[in-house]
């Protein structure tokens, strides 16, 4: 087979806006390519896309028998490409079989938070909680950066059960970053299923109030948009995104929410002035071109979406072929 790469599905996209889901899950991934794979799953299908577009489908038992230890194997030495494929390989739903690869990881790896983080999930998504518990310990130990090492450790005690333990430990971590995705999502959940939407943003406003935080208000400015309190939320983006312009999954997260609220006028006007998709990905693009298309705007939606188009991502291709077809319905 064809070398492939391997990053996330966007197959069976309707138009809409792409937003920031609570999805509790791994720590930070990065984009890094795995030996050329892109991959993604549906209904236990695994589908992969060589560079030229060809389309193989492997059954998830047979991705993880035969085509995942090859692709362990061939970035081995790559801690870069080694993380990025635990990572993907987790989200697909493999645990057990990356315990090697987890343990390799920690021996190349120079970001030995990373490192500890990944193997610290693979034994937690094994139900391995005891090795979970003692290498996510030990990575705190001995690495500077411990925020998400905190934070998976607080899913390791929540599944042992120790909740007082457990909320401790988010806390902790979530004050070491409070920018933590997961954690923000999580504690958030925690407390909303306690005391309901004022209790959710106590918590979120306590968050917002350390210094280095951004990621609380973007869910403060949510819920006023999601209540309809439009000019609170826009305040709200206008006070950070001078901190969030480099973040991609801010700026997703904001375009995505004006987009979603009829706020076309302000994807416009506060988001694509800031937007590269060097710094921002691709999602955040396609927000914008989402939005001109309700705003009838060809001209800048066909600049943005052949940016993206040149990224040559073929698990793009249909729905931006959907966004073309949009576009030159638009009436100049």
């Amino acid at each position: 087979m064809a070398n492939c790469k391997k990053t996330a599905s966007m197959e069976n996209f309707t138009l809409i806006f792409l937003i920031l889901l609570p999805i509790i899950g791994f720590s930070q991934i990065n984009n890094t390519d795995s030996n050329n794979m892109t991959n993604m799953q549906v209904n236990d299908v695994i589908k992969l896309y060589d560079d030229k577009g060809n389309e193989y489908s492997y059954s998830k038992k047979d991705y993880g028998e035969k085509i995942l230890p090859d692709q362990i194997k061939k970035v081995w030495n790559n801690p870069d490409n080694l993380y990025s494929l635990i990572a993907t390989s987790l989200a697909d739903g493999f645990n057990k079989e990356l315990i090697d690869a987890g343990q390799r990881l920690i021996l190349i790896d120079k970001d030995t938070s990373r490192a500890y983080t990944a193997m610290g999930v693979i034994y937690l998504k094994s139900n391995q909680l005891d090795d979970a518990e003692q290498t996510l310990l030990k990575g705190i130990k001995v690495c500077s950066s411990k925020a998400y090492l905190k934070a998976n450790l607080a899913k390791v005690y929540a599944a042992k059960g120790l909740t007082e333990k457990s909320y401790n430990t988010l806390w902790e971590s979530i004050e070491l970053d409070p920018n933590q995705d997961n954690a923000v999502i999580w504690i958030g959940a925690i407390h909303k299923e306690k005391g309901g939407r004022e209790e959710y943003l106590r918590i979120m406003r306590k968050i917002s109030e350390i210094p280095s935080s951004w990621r609380a208000q973007l869910w403060i400015a949510r819920d006023n948009l999601d209540n309809k309190e439009n000019e609170k939320a826009i305040k709200i983006y206008q006070a950070i995104l001078p901190k969030v312009t480099n973040e991609p999954d801010a700026m997703m997260m904001i375009s995505g929410d004006l987009g979603k609220h009829g706020l076309n006028s302000e994807v416009m006007t506060m988001i694509y002035p800031l937007y590269d998709l060097k710094k921002q990905d691709y999602r955040t693009g396609l927000n914008i071109v989402a939005a001109c298309i309700d705003s009838k705007n060809k001209t800048i939606g066909f600049k943005v979406l052949n940016e993206i188009k040149a990224l040559n991502r073929y698990d793009l291709t249909a729905y931006i072929a959907q966004l073309e077809n949009l576009l030159n319905q638009i009436k100049e």
